[in-house]
């Protein structure tokens, strides 16, 4: 690693004897994955260096194994050189449980326990050679307790190349520090320090007590929630008026940005390539107009169950009677804040600027203030213009057109229902037995697709999830609704008396299609040389046929529409039978 990417300056030598201090704790009953743990100040220190995934080096002296941070490969700490080193920055904002190479009750320490290792300990002396053992590093004593981190080098971002062994040694801590740097602990013989770099390089891990302290102690902003691995988790919509909006804007095609004060991509109008918000100007702009009269299906940025909103939707958002909306600050990003006056609930939209359409550079943004925000919609406006919402700092929010090839923010509305369809319309259903309805809300990439079941009337049929139980003999209407109340569709159930067909094994036999119109066709499990008989729901037979082999086809076309039994009789038994439908 080169020295002046930490600014390391010799400074003044921490003299601080080994005479009388207490070497480490007792090694004894330590295995690879056990450790005695040393305690400096509020946090227990394991003795020993990661090694292998989910083990510890032999003994204190041993360098162990290198990991690229928030990544559960393990790297050689010899050998100058390595093969399918990755140098790209891993993502993340903590070490992912899923990669944490500490044994099972350890993790990676945060930086915040590298600092307070570094106070209570005067940032540790220096050796040469650690109780004669030959290997340079740092012993770190407080209140007669010793660790002691070797100086095993470090492997370089950008090829996995072994710097410095002997004089240096980098510990990764589980916290990152911008997205593409985390927090190390580099020991050295002039100064060990903390520093933030780049995530790529490949440093030595040394492990903490799991419950020394919380992982996870900064909240998120906008009210996320905090997961297992300390990613911000945020609820994907918010209902503002009738619409359901995104708390987040589009990041790369198909996906939201992390937070809702993160910017996402830029998009052109009814275009699926995402232009990042970060640099001024950009390569490869395609400064031809757009054509459609509104945003296609396929080129549609959004999630599943998402889409572009409609002029209809952000009309609705600016309406000020219901809604208010002002300008301000989040944290440390300006934007726009809707609120809806009936659930106080709100919605921010972040002032990202655009991109030119001739050139593609972003306008009306800069680093430290940001500015406005332009949100597409999903209608052509007027010829070369798409729909676009306005979040305008000075004259405020409104709805105009802007130049198609422009590139602006995309903030999605939940694909709500259009229609609601069963499977079944009308069955007759025999006392005590059930069947299950199955609802489809439309359109099938529908966001909520919640459902509410009723019955007309329960003393003749009850339902519950789609499951309905026959209960006495009469009529009823089991009817699906969607959960905005909007859209419905009814299944008449006729209950009949009990016709004494009894439980029968339907696993030989498999019927399409369900309900039949004219033909259903009969599939068995194996070859069979018996008759197929059809009876109705008041047991009377209506159809009988011979079957010699392993499929059928029976003629349903004369037939009432209604539900049927169909058996499969062998050596004057039936052996399988099933439920079907005649349309």
């Amino acid at each position: 690693m080169t020295k002046p990417k930490f600014n390391l300056r010799k400074v003044i030598a921490i003299a601080i004897s080994l005479t009388g201090t207490t070497m480490f704790s007792s090694v004894m009953a330590q295995t690879a994955t056990t450790d005695t743990g040393v305690k400096i100040g509020t946090t227990t220190w394991a003795t020993r260096n990661v090694d292998n995934f989910g083990t510890f080096a032999a003994t204190p002296t041993d360098a162990g194994k290198f990991y690229q941070w928030n990544r559960n490969t393990a790297w050689a700490t010899t050998g100058t050189t390595v093969t399918g080193w990755n140098p790209e920055n891993p993502t993340g904002t903590q070490w992912a449980s899923a990669n944490n190479p500490c044994p099972t009750g350890w993790r990676p320490p945060t930086n915040n326990e590298q600092k307070e290792l570094l106070e209570e300990t005067g940032r540790g002396t220096w050796t040469a050679n650690y109780k004669s053992s030959g290997v340079a590093g740092i012993i770190f004593t407080a209140d007669a307790n010793e660790l002691f981190f070797p100086a095993v080098g470090i492997r370089s971002d950008e090829d996995g190349t072994l710097e410095s062994v002997g004089t240096e040694g980098g510990y990764w801590s589980g916290t990152q520090f911008y997205n593409s740097q985390a927090w190390l602990l580099l020991v050295h013989e002039d100064l060990t320090n903390d520093y933030e770099v780049g995530r790529a390089f490949g440093a030595s891990v040394r492990c903490v007590k799991a419950e020394a302290v919380d992982p996870c102690p900064q909240p998120c902003p906008m009210g996320g929630v905090r997961d297992a691995d300390c990613n911000c988790v945020y609820a994907p919509g918010v209902k503002i008026g009738n619409t359901v909006w995104a708390t987040r804007n589009v990041d790369d095609f198909g996906t939201f940005a992390a937070t809702p004060l993160d910017f996402g991509k830029f998009y052109q109008w009814n275009r699926t390539t995402a232009w990042n918000t970060t640099e001024v100007c950009v390569s490869g702009w395609d400064a031809s107009l757009p054509t459609g009269i509104e945003w296609e299906a396929a080129n549609d940025p959004c999630p599943a169950g998402w889409r572009v909103p409609t002029l209809e939707e952000i009309e609705e958002l600016l309406d000020t009677d219901k809604i208010t909306n002002a300008w301000t600050i989040k944290v440390d990003t300006r934007g726009y804040l809707f609120t809806d006056k009936n659930t106080g609930n709100t919605l921010f939209l972040p002032g990202a600027g655009f991109r030119y359409e001739d050139d593609g550079c972003i306008v009306y943004y800069n680093l430290v203030t940001n500015s406005d925000g332009y949100y597409w919609g999903r209608e052509n406006y007027d010829g070369n213009h798409g729909t676009t919402l306005y979040a305008d700092r000075h004259i405020g929010a409104y709805v105009a057109g802007c130049t198609s090839n422009a590139g602006n923010s995309v903030r999605c509305v939940a694909v709500t229902a259009t229609g609601i369809e069963l499977n079944i319309a009308v069955i007759s259903l025999e006392k005590n037995k059930q069947v299950t309805l199955s609802a489809t809300v439309l359109p099938k990439n529908t966001l909520n697709k919640t459902v509410a079941w009723k019955s007309s009337a329960e003393n003749i049929a009850t339902v519950v999830n789609g499951v309905v139980t026959a209960i006495a003999e009469g009529e009823a209407t089991i009817t699906a609704t969607t959960e905005d109340g909007k859209f419905s569709a009814d299944c008449t159930v006729t209950v009949t008396a009990a016709t004494g067909i009894g439980e029968i094994s339907q696993s030989r036999l498999t019927v399409y299609p369900t309900p039949a119109n004219t033909v259903l066709f009969v599939e068995l499990e194996k070859l069979a040389n018996g008759r197929l008989t059809l009876f109705d729901m008041n047991g009377k037979l209506v159809l009988s046929q011979v079957i010699n082999g392993n499929s059928a086809q029976i003629n349903m076309s004369a037939l009432n529409a209604g539900s049927y039994i169909l058996r499969l009789v062998e050596n004057g038994t039936v052996s399988a039978g099933v439920q079907v439908i005649k349309q």
